[in-house]
């Protein structure tokens, strides 16, 4: 299901609960390329594909933990700092 740019869809308690059950700021669920889900528990290698910061293209860090911004975006914690996930390839 999409929604347009802008509209921010609130949760209720049990489905934030829900949520909660299954994630955590030491792990992250990914679906490979063939369908199959997995947990990758932190510490987890990426790999940047967009300049952030000091940051280049091609280096290669290490992911210490996963939080969500106030708009549900996944957000990587390295180096004791927050970068949207949108900027790395998760390297298994």
């Amino acid at each position: 299901m999409e929604f347009p740019s802008g509209v921010f869809i609130f949760m209720n308690e049990r489905e934030i609960h829900e949520i909660n059950k299954y994630c955590n700021a030491s792990s992250l669920l990914v679906v490979t390329s063939t369908g199959i889900l997995l947990r990758v528990h932190c510490p987890f290698s990426v790999e940047v594909v967009k300049d952030v910061e000091a940051f280049s293209i091609g280096d290669r860090h290490t992911v210490i933990q996963v939080k969500m911004d106030r708009n549900l975006t996944l957000v990587y914690i390295i180096n004791n700092k927050g970068y949207y996930y949108y900027n790395f390839i998760l390297l298994l």
